[in-house]
């Protein structure tokens, strides 16, 4: 697992994309620098209860959507507990983007 995400900065008017976009939404450009973002905040929390396939008993996802310091909002799975207003880390685990408590050990 590698600390922080790869978000795409416009290079003409410095917008930030979540997911990566071809043209950005606010100039057009098609012209983007990576930025590897390491932190936000949470926005909002839930949990995965019910999956398809998974068996009854299996442990809850838990899901939040933090708002990356350089601005996108990004989903992400979390610890159990977080709440909005909580500062965290990213991590990303091939295409998985997980969060942290800020300062919590990866």
């Amino acid at each position: 697992m590698s600390p922080g995400i790869e978000i795409p900065i416009c290079s003409s008017c410095g917008h930030a994309a979540f997911p990566p976009h071809l043209v950005c939404s606010r100039c057009g450009s098609r012209s983007w620098e990576p930025r590897v973002e390491t932190t936000g905040t949470v926005q909002q929390a839930t949990a995965v209860e019910l999956r398809v396939g998974a068996p009854e008993d299996a442990e809850p996802i838990p899901l939040v959507s933090v708002g990356a310091d350089a601005g996108p909002v990004v989903i992400a799975r979390g610890e159990p507990g977080l709440r909005p207003g909580d500062r965290v880390d990213f991590f990303r685990d091939g295409r998985v983007i997980t969060v942290r408590r800020s300062g919590a050990a990866a």
